[in-house]
């Protein structure tokens, strides 16, 4: 596989500076779940949900779910309800000039909600299990409150509604979108795993992560047309060399997969590289704005 290590398209100077007219708005929603990688005991915890401009109960949106990386919070995106972060600006601008399409973002945690003993294994664990939180909790309490694809939020609902939804994440947000592949693939169609590869029983394993890959692909049965993944990262990110290695054992052996050329112009995955970006949040807006024209539209 030959990687692609030109620029990405840069984000417009204005796209992430100045607000618009027809921006969206982030407001919080509250949910119950558990402690599913414990004692299932119930905890109470929020998330983030950005509504676009124009936002109607009679229209129906698409979902795109975002998970931090480590040590980070749910307003690592948004800043929190109410606010105008660099990330809701650029989604403003993207949606408003027809770059992506209108979309409901929702940014929770896995995390237990004031929890400040975290630790590697701690959060792995999490992530590990977060899919049942996913879709147990809170994708029910986002598409049962606001106008989404899914006609009802059981599994039949939300398999129904799949090629509607995403999923995305940075660090080890770019974990939890590999471990939701893996868990939740009959339930989402597009994935954006950044600065973040695919481990198998808590270790980087490529050739692993390839034959897993394969066979979740092989065993949902899905067409190259009803999944996406774009995978992105910097060749100075200390995740770099890691998803590079996965994604070549990815080529060599699954066969399910397409990778696309360089221009975007077909296949159902790809591994961008940014030129000398590093491990670092402000990197996010470039790869949103270079990956999500893509979602939604296989």
């Amino acid at each position: 596989m030959e990687k692609n290590r030109d620029s990405l398209k840069a984000v417009p100077e204005n796209y992430c500076e100045e607000e618009i007219a027809h921006g969206g708005k982030v407001v919080r929603l509250d949910y119950t779940t558990k402690d599913y990688a414990g004692n299932n005991e119930e905890l109470q915890k929020y998330c983030f949900v950005y509504l676009p401009y124009g936002y109607e109960e009679t229209k129906k949106y698409n979902t795109l779910y975002l998970l931090h990386g480590g040590g980070g919070e749910m307003d690592v995106f948004f800043e929190g309800e109410g606010r105008s972060s660099r990330i809701k600006k650029l989604f403003d601008h993207m949606i408003e000039n027809g770059d992506m399409e209108a979309a409901i973002v929702v940014t929770p945690t896995y995390y237990h909600i004031g929890n400040k003993e975290i630790t590697m294994d701690y959060s792995v664990n999490q992530i590990e299990h977060f899919h049942q939180e996913l879709l147990c909790d809170l994708i029910p309490a986002v598409e049962g409150r606001y106008a989404t694809y899914a006609e009802s939020t059981d599994l039949e609902g939300l398999k129904a509604s799949r090629e509607h939804r995403a999923y995305g994440g940075y660090s080890m947000g770019s974990l939890s979108t590999w471990c939701t592949f893996k868990n939740c693939l009959d339930y989402f169609s597009c994935f954006l795993p950044m600065s973040g590869d695919f481990w198998i029983d808590g270790n980087s394993d490529a050739k692993g992560a390839a034959e897993l890959m394969e066979r979740i692909y092989q065993k949902h049965g899905y067409a190259q047309n009803e999944v996406l993944v774009y995978a992105v990262t910097g060749d100075l990110d200390i995740a770099y060399e890691r998803m590079k290695n996965q994604m070549e054992a990815v080529a060599l052996y699954a066969k399910s997969y397409q990778f696309r050329t360089n221009d975007d112009s077909e296949g159902n995955i790809c591994f961008r590289v940014e030129p000398e970006a590093i491990h670092d949040y402000k990197y996010m807006p470039l790869y949103f704005y270079n990956a999500l024209p893509h979602f939604w539209r296989l």
